[in-house]
């Protein structure tokens, strides 16, 4: 399955890399994550349910360009990513996991 999925991640990496050289701000970052990267493998969650070695290597993958704005580049990070998903009301930033996004597409199958 992580073989089947691995063009996906290489996918967000592609994009992620073809934004580095914008210098984005913070916000910036996060509406890009919200609108374009949590989109990307909508498709394909709505049909498979992914690993979780894959799951938490794209929210790695995110993690990574929210806080630093690479995709590769790790940085020491204070805040929880569950407070980091909960809704703007709740003093989040309102990105979802991607083990939400996952389970919420395969109910509509259901």
């Amino acid at each position: 399955m992580k073989a089947m999925l691995t063009p996906l991640l290489d996918k967000i990496r592609t994009r992620i890399s073809s934004w580095i050289g914008k210098s984005l701000s913070f916000q910036g970052r996060i509406l890009l994550v919200k609108h374009v990267l949590n989109s990307i493998p909508v498709h394909n969650m709505a049909i498979y349910r992914w690993p979780l070695a894959v799951r938490k290597e794209c929210e790695q993958i995110i993690i990574n360009f929210l806080w630093t704005g690479k995709s590769t580049d790790r940085k020491m990070i204070t805040v929880a990513w569950d407070k980091v998903c909960k809704p703007r009301c709740e003093g989040g930033l309102g990105l979802k996991k991607f083990k939400d996004i996952n389970r919420s597409m395969l109910m509509k199958l259901a």
